[in-house]
């Protein structure tokens, strides 16, 4: 019997290699599409000045808003790079039995936290509503880029509850019926390389936050900073840091892999998801066309890539927590959001 076998030309590619490519191709194309037609929209709707309650960032350009949000990006990047070689070796662990989802049942989960997800916004901004206070997104009002609205310890507090229970407790109780810690990728399957590149993660965007957030930080007293950065890391911990790494990363990324089947895929779609996440951020305005579009312009700007990168880490390790500690709970939130909380609580 014959076992002759059809020769590949020179410099051809087998299908399984075009797919692959096509796999990635696509995905990276339409994230820059997304990009780009943010930054347009910003410059064409923004062209007067941006309004919003941003009082640190009050005097910047428009030109300067986006230059910091793509400078970002390419922070990202170069840490996204940095991340692919440290965790190198890691990749083919998501073949693991543990990282398998069926693909019909995935797609029909993933169906369901989107729909979960988009009930619980709905749900919070009623809540937000009975309590008098600002919409509830996944941030804080004035996270980030602080607030002249007056924030109550109260409202802080529902903040945090609401969004543990409805995007943390609710979908991981549920999903914990029938999967297993590690197949929510919330066990690590290799603790050195996960600490490795949390440290390196970590270490990196501490020197940055740092140096952008370091004189509000280093103003505060020894008490403030003390009681004020234990209140800031539970609060932050418990209002977005479980929420996003329960619903997002543990539940959500490992279905998008399961049904688009591409890495790349996952992480832009990781990203959108994070972005829509923080839809009623606090300084959001829908009350027109313009500065709805402004809003969700410069969302897409401010949560797009950082959620992409969170998803990165995720994937790449397996493990839903190393976004939580390489590149959430301390860095950025500790560092530029302990003054919030401080003048929230009225620490002294």
């Amino acid at each position: 019997m014959s076992t002759d076998t059809v020769a590949t030309p020179a410099g051809a590619e087998s299908r399984p290699d075009r797919k692959r490519r096509r796999g990635i191709a696509w995905p990276v194309w339409m994230g820059l599409g997304i990009w780009l037609a943010c930054n347009v929209a910003v410059l064409a709707v923004g062209a007067d000045g941006i309004a919003f309650d941003m009082p640190d960032m009050a005097g910047w350009s428009v030109g300067q808003r986006l230059l910091a949000a793509n400078a970002v990006v390419l922070e990202l990047v170069l840490l996204s790079t940095l991340v692919w070689r440290l965790a190198r070796g890691r990749q083919a662990s998501l073949a693991a039995p543990r990282h398998r989802l069926d693909r019909r049942r995935a797609g029909r989960e993933l169906a369901g936290l989107v729909s979960y997800a988009v009930l619980a916004q709905a749900v919070g901004y009623w809540v937000a509503g009975i309590a008098g206070g600002p919409p509830i997104s996944f941030h804080l009002m004035g996270t980030l880029h602080g607030t002249h609205s007056p924030v109550t310890p109260g409202q802080a507090v529902v903040w945090a509850a609401f969004n543990v229970i409805a995007y943390a407790v609710v979908p991981l109780c549920w999903f914990a019926r029938r999967y297993t810690t590690r197949q929510m990728w919330l066990r690590s399957s290799n603790p050195s390389n996960d600490r490795t590149v949390i440290l390196v993660v970590l270490g990196i965007e501490t020197v940055l936050q740092l140096s952008l957030f370091g004189g509000a930080l280093m103003a505060l007293s020894g008490s403030q900073l003390a009681v004020g950065g234990v209140l800031t890391f539970g609060l932050y911990f418990l209002g977005t840091v479980l929420p996003t790494m329960i619903l997002v990363q543990a539940l959500m990324v490992p279905r998008l892999l399961a049904v688009t089947r591409s890495v790349a895929a996952s992480v832009m779609l990781g990203g959108l998801a994070y972005a829509a996440l923080h839809f009623f951020d606090g300084w959001t305005d829908y009350s027109n066309a313009t500065t709805a579009t402004l809003s969700l312009s410069l969302l897409m700007l401010q949560y797009f890539a950082p959620g992409m990168f969170k998803a990165l880490l995720t994937l790449r390790t397996g493990n839903a927590w190393v976004h939580a500690w390489a590149y959430h709970s301390v860095s950025p939130h500790l560092w530029a959001d302990t003054p919030l909380i401080v003048k929230v609580f009225g620490i002294r």
